[in-house]
């Protein structure tokens, strides 16, 4: 092989190697990124209401003045509510997006009919409105839907335990 054939064949890979990047930064599209379900920040401190409904039946659980809970008009376990306001405030929370089209939400449990209604208020006003459903494939988390949304979202950390 001559010196002038090694320079057309190197000359050669770096253009196939510069268009390789170009259509790889090109080809990026919104459907190659993770899309995943951000949590509203709450100030737990001021939850004063956290309602799990479920074909007709509920749990309604309401803060009282002196810091205890009720949950439909019953003392409620402490260290349970308390776990879920700690994971509503854990940043380890993360989420990946697991179905976009409503004709999955039945397999996932989180359609009307078979999901859960998880609604934390906070001072009144709505702080997170979600549908949740089945466990994870890894069970270390769950399907979640937030309200009036299409999308699914596989959420993992200690809310997802919290929640199941």
């Amino acid at each position: 092989m001559s010196n002038r054939q090694l320079g057309r064949l190197v000359g050669a890979l770096v253009i196939a190697l510069v268009l390789w990047g170009g259509f790889a930064v090109a080809r990026h599209t919104r459907s190659d990124r993770v899309e995943g379900f951000a949590l509203p920040k709450l100030d737990t401190a001021a939850v004063d209401t956290i309602a799990v409904t479920q074909h007709g039946d509920s749990a309604v659980l309401v803060r009282r003045g002196s810091g205890g809970w009720r949950v439909n008009g019953f003392p409620a376990a402490t260290a349970n509510v308390d776990q879920l306001l700690r994971a509503l405030d854990d940043t380890s929370n993360w989420s990946e997006l697991a179905a976009e089209q409503p004709s999955s939400q039945a397999a996932m449990g989180v359609s009307a009919d078979s999901g859960r209604r998880v609604r934390v208020v906070a001072k009144g006003g709505a702080g997170l409105h979600l549908v949740t459903g089945h466990s994870t494939s890894a069970y270390a988390g769950v399907y979640v839907r937030p309200v009036g949304e299409n999308a699914v979202y596989a959420l993992h950390g200690p809310l997802a335990q919290a929640l199941n």
